[in-house]
């Protein structure tokens, strides 16, 4: 006998009492959104407008910084990353798990970028909401 555990699963037994088991189609990932990040002046930058009662979810980035400038992701007004220092020429690039995400915004909040230095500063981020 092989036994499994379903997480999510209807029961049911038959007119001839037979055990019918439907399990829960998986639920198929969010469809993501490419956002571009150019900037090259020091200070908050909007990088993706906020949605009223939607939270942004990044889930990959790509960054490239054109001389030394330290970065921060925030939502609105309050930090989601701790300030990340950059040489010049210096980046990142990182994907979430195909089960999870890099950092996400508070509900109706945009994803702002903090460039702490003039600095040219390019790249991608992809995104869904929720």
């Amino acid at each position: 006998m092989t036994r499994k555990w379903l997480q999510s699963a209807d029961v049911d037994i038959d007119e001839n009492g037979a055990l019918l088991v439907r399990t829960a189609a998986p639920t198929p990932p969010p469809e993501t959104l490419p956002a571009v990040i150019s900037y090259s002046t020091s200070g908050d930058k909007t990088v993706i407008a906020a949605v009223a009662g939607k939270r942004i979810v990044v889930t990959g980035a790509l960054v490239v910084c054109g001389a030394a400038v330290t970065l921060t992701f925030k939502s609105g007004s309050t930090a989601i990353t701790g300030p990340m220092g950059f040489p010049a020429n210096g980046g990142f690039g990182r994907d979430a798990r195909p089960d999870g995400y890099l950092f996400r915004t508070d509900a109706g909040q945009a994803l702002v970028l903090n460039l702490s230095a003039d600095a040219a500063v390019g790249g991608c981020l992809t995104y869904y909401l929720e």
